[in-house]
């Protein structure tokens, strides 16, 4: 991980809807993508799994959410996870199934 605790965040916080399962922020050079909040609902049973897109390494485990269900990943600054450098941020879905929400994250590298 990354050492971005801190009070004040100067890298910039940026935010981005979560309309669908697959890329939910496209990768930057140089960079690594590093989630600080989430809001997640479904619309039927299936399991979420968040990778980074290099070879679709999981950032996390899978995460069973029950119809109409979600969950929140409150604010971080340390993070909950991170890419790798120079890869999208991805959500798994399986079952794919309607989902929604939104995150709030940061770009980190040298």
């Amino acid at each position: 991980m990354s050492s971005l605790y801190r009070l004040e965040i100067p890298l910039g916080i940026y935010y981005a809807p979560i309309p669908a399962a697959g890329t939910i922020v496209v990768g930057v050079p140089g960079k690594r993508i590093v989630l600080i909040s989430c809001g997640i609902t479904v619309g039927a049973n299936t399991s979420l799994q968040w990778q980074t897109s290099t070879g679709l390494v999981a950032l996390t485990g899978f995460m069973p959410i029950t119809a109409t269900g979600g969950y929140i990943l409150p604010f971080n600054a340390g993070g909950w996870f991170e890419t790798l450098f120079n890869d999208s941020l991805v959500l798994n879905a399986s079952p794919n199934v309607a989902l929604g929400g939104c995150i709030s994250y940061l770009l980190d590298g040298p």
